[in-house]
């Protein structure tokens, strides 16, 4: 191993602030060294309050409630009606982060020949396991082993984001290039060992601030302009390039996400950090008036007990409606407000701060230093940054600091509460705003009386619940903006 490996994850964040590595291989400066271990940091963040990836659906099987509760205990079984010739896609996502961060690029192959069961999400504990990258090599392996027997194929096609390159490398490395036709190396590592025998793609931008610019010899090395380091699996250009290098040069017939007549949610709920799976669950389903900040009705629309994966699902929601999940996790309460969704989503994750579940959810737990006097919530936007001259946000009609629309921040996540606890707005960053794609902004919203709170973004107008943080919960609302 290189003496330039060093460590990549860090313990006992916020608490100590110690970082380790085991996983990088070759900065070029410490500049450069310690901007990405930012990001990582703040990736875990980013998917703590969202997260969505797509599976379509056609038809669902009856499943019956048990024990005469309101809840399906059971996840309910899919069948598809689709078959195709395609190699299995294996998708593989990086440090903090899950396989729905390939939603929209998923939902695009979906809508372009691919079946469901063409799609595999590999999702990894990229914290506790000793720090290392190489004891995920296996189940990769095996899922990759599963996807070639499901589908009789003898190669699949894989595609690997951020630090899920290292771990892909070492799997391509290990013998796994055997079995792979395209390999994408996706706003990953530039210094990493990639086999020159297999045919590969790099996808980068010069403008994602937290890895840049990656070129390999002998791989098609494609760099778009304009792109973070979200975008580039989630925007419509990156999807092409890959779209053409998984079929040998063949174009898609669809770019825009189209809206299908039947639109099924499944998903699961899980730690964050160690993607821990929240088994027995309790996750209810309301539709939501974006316009009032109000559920339309007081009855749930939907109730599932997530089973020992914490799988949940599979729900029929209704076309150009807002739906509001909710559940609790160790005494911690969650409203997630999304939609409308345009297709399936059937690996819809919410995540949770878990005890017992490791140190980074412990950390963030003590960062969250909760009172009921004023509310805590979050903007999310899950399929790009906020970039100045392109983007804006305003929360209750006050327009926020304009550093948090720096390109170089590529904030993605917007932390609003009474940071300072002096029951004024202050409108001041936090410990957050020192990572990229974080921000946390002193914003103060009293809880005495129930009013709604209004964010503003491109165009779009929310309005959402002021709840007490910890007798009612935290509200997490998600943006998602077309490319």
């Amino acid at each position: 191993m290189s003496r330039r490996l060093i460590l990549l994850w860090f313990s006992e964040i916020l608490k100590y602030f110690v970082f380790s590595f085991l996983s990088i291989f070759y900065f070029k400066t410490m500049r450069k060294h310690f901007l990405f271990l930012l990001s990582l940091f703040s990736f875990a963040f980013v998917f703590l309050f969202t997260s969505f990836h797509l599976v379509g659906c056609s038809e669902v099987k009856e499943t019956k409630k048990e024990n005469e509760t309101d809840c399906l205990m059971k996840t309910q079984e899919i069948r598809y009606d689709c078959k195709s010739s395609k190699r299995p896609i294996i998708f593989v996502h990086g440090f903090m982060g899950g396989g729905d961060n390939f939603s929209l690029m998923i939902q695009r192959f979906l809508q372009n020949g691919y079946c469901p069961d063409d799609l595999f999400v590999f999702d990894w504990d990229t914290l506790t396991q000793n720090f290392s990258v190489s004891y995920a090599v296996e189940p990769l392996a095996n899922l990759i082993e599963n996807a070639l027997k499901s589908k009789g194929k003898d190669k699949v096609d894989l595609i690997c984001h951020s630090m899920g390159g290292v771990l892909c490398s070492l799997y391509l490395n290990q013998g796994g290039k055997e079995k792979v036709a395209h390999y994408v190396h996706a706003a990953s590592l530039k210094n990493v060992n990639l086999p020159k025998d297999i045919k590969i793609m790099t996808l980068s931008s010069k403008d994602d601030t937290l890895v840049g610019e990656v070129i390999f010899d002998g791989a098609e090395n494609v760099l778009e302009d304009g792109l973070d380091h979200l975008q580039i699996v989630s925007s419509e250009r990156s999807f092409v390039h890959v779209f053409r290098f998984f079929n040998e040069g063949l174009s898609p017939s669809v770019l825009k996400i189209q809206e299908e007549g039947k639109i099924y949610l499944a998903g699961k709920i899980m730690t964050l950090g160690e993607n821990a799976p929240l088994k027995n669950t309790k996750l209810e389903i309301y539709e939501f008036d974006e316009r009032t900040g109000e559920r339309k009705t007081k009855e749930k629309v939907g109730c599932f007990i997530t089973n020992e994966k914490g799988e949940w699902g599979v729900f029929l929601a209704k076309p150009k409606t807002i739906y509001e999940f909710f559940f609790e996790s160790d005494g911690r309460k969650y409203h997630y407000f999304a939609g409308p969704f345009r297709a399936s989503y059937h690996t819809l994750y919410f995540r949770a701060l878990g005890k017992d579940y490791g140190i980074f959810s412990e950390a963030v737990s003590r960062f969250l230093d909760l009172v009921d006097e004023s509310s805590f919530f979050v903007f999310f936007s899950s399929t790009r940054a906020l970039y100045k001259g392109r983007d804006y946000l305003k929360v209750d009609d006050n327009d926020l600091p304009q550093r948090i629309f720096e390109p170089s921040q590529s904030t993605v996540a917007i932390f609003f509460g009474d940071f300072n606890k002096n029951g004024k707005s202050d409108f001041v960053g936090g410990p957050l705003s020192i990572f990229p794609l974080l921000e946390d902004i002193d914003y103060f919203v009293a809880t005495s009386t129930r009013r709604p709170i209004k964010f503003e973004s491109n165009g779009k107008i929310f309005y959402f619940p002021n709840f007490k943080p910890i007798s009612e919960g935290i509200s997490i609302i998600v943006f998602e903006f077309d490319e």
